[in-house]
């Protein structure tokens, strides 16, 4: 699947180059963000990746159940998951570890992934057939870092300690819409920083 996007160009308008968020307008902040979403590129907001942080974000998080995070992901070849995911989804599929492996996923570089598109997504309904049990990293779709994600619903992973940068998938329509509007609403946090990636 990566080869699919290896002749994507992912390059912001160069319009954008240098913007000061701070002085744009609205209308711009929506035009950015769109161009982030069909360059296939993901919106960095300047504010930490921890457990508060991403517990507020959910508050005002409404899924829009499009599925699109679980048919596919720009430049990603599926799901990442960590030993505490396999550990559940094993348990949650009735099968051993090494069954749940071979059945479900697949390696690359000693890490293991759910494919795209996830054999537990349940295209008719637009759920997920495991929803429960799901990985961490769907758990916190469409927000991440580039570490290893905080403690989150009850999931023992380790903790990050001075992350600067949330990442927002901007494949996702609602992701899309709230960093919108932090950018609109928390200019006073932008002051210095940028959204763009480097």
């Amino acid at each position: 699947m990566a080869d699919k996007y290896s002749n994507v160009i992912n390059k912001i308008p160069d319009r954008w180059k240098g913007i000061n968020l701070i002085t744009i307008t609205d209308s711009e902040v929506d035009e950015l963000i769109e161009d982030i979403f069909n360059a296939k590129r993901v919106i960095h907001l300047p504010i930490p990746f921890t457990r508060e942080v991403i517990n507020e974000l959910f508050k005002i998080f409404h899924c829009r159940r499009c599925g699109d995070c679980c048919v596919e992901v720009s430049g990603s070849d599926g799901v990442f998951l960590f030993p505490e995911d396999i550990e559940r989804l094993s348990r949650v599929t009735n099968l051993s570890k090494k069954q749940f492996k071979k059945r479900f996923t697949y390696a690359n570089a000693d890490r293991r992934f759910l494919p795209f598109p996830c054999p537990f997504y349940d295209s008719k309904s637009h759920s997920c057939k495991i929803y429960y049990g799901r990985p961490i990293n769907c758990r916190l779709f469409p927000f991440y870092s580039d570490c290893t994600p905080v403690k989150i619903n009850n999931l023992d992973t380790s903790t990050l300690e001075g992350m600067d940068w949330l990442t927002v998938n901007s494949l996702c329509p609602e992701g899309r819409r709230i960093a919108s509007e932090f950018i609109k609403t928390r200019r006073d946090i932008l002051i210095s920083k940028s959204v763009m990636p480097k």
